[in-house]
Parts: structure tokens; sequence; C-alpha cells
């Protein structure tokens, strides 16, 4: 697996959705790549500070900026 190959993976890989093979691929770059390690710990840290995040802690216009922004991302615009 490539660098560029496991950053398009990271959203499957966190949530659970790759076959076995390509979990297991994906994990064995990330021990052997410094750099893919270091990504993943910065984006398990992300995941879980969005998480701890309520609606009421985000201003409402940024808030909306987001959704639609992430409406515009998943119909593929």
């Amino acid at each position: 697996m490539t660098c560029e190959e496991l950053v398009e993976l990271v959203t499957d890989y966190l949530e659970g959705a790759l076959s076995a093979a390509d979990r297991a691929r994906f994990e064995e770059h990330i021990e052997l790549c410094v750099m893919c390690h270091d990504h993943m710990d910065r984006m398990r840290a992300i995941v879980g500070e969005l998480g701890a995040l309520h609606e009421r802690h985000i201003d409402p216009e940024v808030l909306a900026e987001m959704q639609a922004r992430f409406a515009g991302w998943h119909a593929g615009t």
C-alpha cells in the first residue's frame, strides 16, 4: 500500500469498513511508515476531539457552513 492509498482509505479504516485484506495492508503500512503512523495518530485525535463537540459549542453560522460543505462533498460536487 502506498501513502496515497492509505490517505484515501483513512475514513473507511476508522469506520471499520475495510475488508480484512485491506485492513491488514493498511495496518502493515502504518507500522512501516513513520509519516503515516503520525498521520493516523493525528486523525484519531481529531476524530476524538470532534466527537466531544456538541452543536451548542459551534457558532450557528460555522455549523451551517460545515453542514453545507459536507452535503456538497457527500453528493460529489
